[in-house]
């Protein structure tokens, strides 16, 4: 498991997640006004896209934005 961790933090995206895993969670940290349009296009455009294609294939997808 260690070997697998140390792999994904290191960019390997062909890492395969263990079969227990059911979750995609993204953590968005930067400043809030230099980022504010580019945290709104993903609010509006990207996160609705990745939470159907996670959920198609049986996955929850969660946003965690310091905003809030």
């Amino acid at each position: 498991m260690a070997e697998r961790m140390k792999a994904v933090l290191h960019g390997d995206t062909m890492t395969k997640c263990p079969s227990n895993a059911k979750i995609v969670r993204i953590f968005t940290s930067s400043t809030f006004t230099d980022t504010k349009h580019e945290r709104n296009a993903l609010m509006t455009r990207v996160y609705p896209q990745l939470k159907q294609f996670c959920k198609s294939k049986g996955y929850e997808f969660q946003v965690v934005d310091m905003r809030w």
